[in-house]
């Protein structure tokens, strides 16, 4: 779908502010932001009691979509393969090779993203950060991206382009 009605999804839930799909994951989920970036860690889309959550984008991150450089998506890795437990495949390069890219659907447009540093990170990485603007500090940024990677995806990054954590 290059076009989602989000006029309905904002009906089910006022929160969702994007959706994602990565293909070869088959995953294909609601991204929501709610003022309370806990809020949905054990809700459901519909706000139902889940351990699985939602996808959420946190309330740090507050550029519109098409305007910040930097975004992040939080999500659960769940070893039954929900929310993002299936990411993990991306360690394998040969996954990667026949996967390489993901949408990002928002009400302002659909983006296509494609993966450049498939790393583990912690809590406290400085992939999380946002807001920045293009210069030098966001290009060192992206190198830290680039030299933290498992493995050589062969993809050029530029000092504008955006980027998306997963």
């Amino acid at each position: 779908a290059s076009r989602l009605d989000f006029t309905a999804l904002k009906e089910q839930n006022p929160d969702v502010t994007a959706w994602l799909s990565v293909p070869g994951l088959e995953l294909s989920l609601p991204v929501v932001q709610n003022e309370d970036s806990s809020y949905y860690l054990r809700r459901s889309f519909s706000g139902a009691s889940s351990n699985d959550g939602c996808l959420i984008r946190p309330s740090w991150d507050s550029t519109s979509w098409a305007d910040g450089l930097c975004h992040v998506i939080h999500g659960h890795n769940i070893h039954n393969g929900a929310m993002f437990g299936k990411l993990d495949a991306y360690r394998k390069q040969d996954f990667y090779s026949a996967n390489p890219t993901f949408t990002l659907y928002t009400p302002e447009g659909a983006w296509r993203y494609q993966l450049f540093s498939i790393h583990e990170a912690e809590p406290d990485d400085p992939l999380y950060t946002v807001g920045f603007v293009v210069g030098d500090e966001y290009t060192a940024f992206l190198k830290t991206l680039r030299e933290a990677r498992l493995y050589d995806t062969g993809v050029t990054v530029y000092s504008d382009d955006h980027v998306l954590t997963l």
